[in-house]
């Protein structure tokens, strides 16, 4: 099991490639492999881990005052959650919802370790510090495309992004995972896909989306 985070730490993670980081990974992290849907993050529930992904997809998300789902980021391969960062850091209960959309692997790093870790690599801090920029710079654009964009190019944004995430044309994904991940309705988001399937622009099959251009 050493071998196979070992390897996987040095693919996956080469910011992380620090000998001394990698070794304290490797005494303290442990893989973990969760099912489609499966609920990793609860809102309101104390962190004790923040995953490093290896393989898969998770959606993170958190609930506005009247119950709605509001999409915030995806986590890919080779990234983690700042905002998971931010609660654990900071002592605070979870604020978001992460949910993995496809069979998704992480190492789960215990919360105990990351004050220590931030002073003791500086391979660690620097991964934290892109962590958070990027997350930011999501945020962003996820706030931009909410007051700016009309929702069918939200849309085909959506699905490019997740086409290049992927590097897949094909995407398994349900029309509520994407109205979810949109903050709208199953019913919008299929009348918009099906405007798009006409266009030529996708082809709807059971539970995924192909992308055509």
């Amino acid at each position: 099991m050493a071998e196979v985070l070992e390897q996987i730490l040095r693919t996956r993670f080469k910011s992380l490639n620090d000998e001394a980081l990698i070794q304290d990974i490797l005494e303290n992290g442990k893989l973990h492999t969760c099912n489609k849907e499966e609920t990793i993050i609860s809102p309101g529930a104390y962190i004790k881990m923040v995953p490093l992904i290896v393989y898969g997809s998770i959606r993170i998300s958190r609930l506005d005052n009247d119950g709605k789902e509001v999409y915030l980021y995806h986590l890919h391969p080779g990234q983690t959650c700042a905002i998971s960062l931010n609660c654990c850091m900071s002592m605070k209960p979870s604020e978001i919802t992460a949910i993995a959309e496809e069979e998704t692997e992480f190492v789960s790093i215990p919360v105990m370790l990351l004050d220590e870790w931030t002073v003791k690599h500086k391979a660690w801090r620097n991964f934290m510090f892109e962590t958070y920029r990027e997350r930011f710079h999501e945020l962003i654009e996820t706030i931009d495309n909410i007051a700016f964009h009309k929702l069918d190019d939200r849309l085909v944004k959506f699905l490019s992004d997740q086409s290049k995430a992927s590097k897949s044309k094909t995407l398994n994904l349900t029309h509520q995972q994407i109205a979810n991940s949109l903050g709208s309705s199953r019913e919008v988001i299929s009348r918009l896909l099906k405007q798009l399937e006409r266009d030529g622009k996708v082809k709807l099959g059971r539970n995924e989306v192909s992308l055509l251009s």
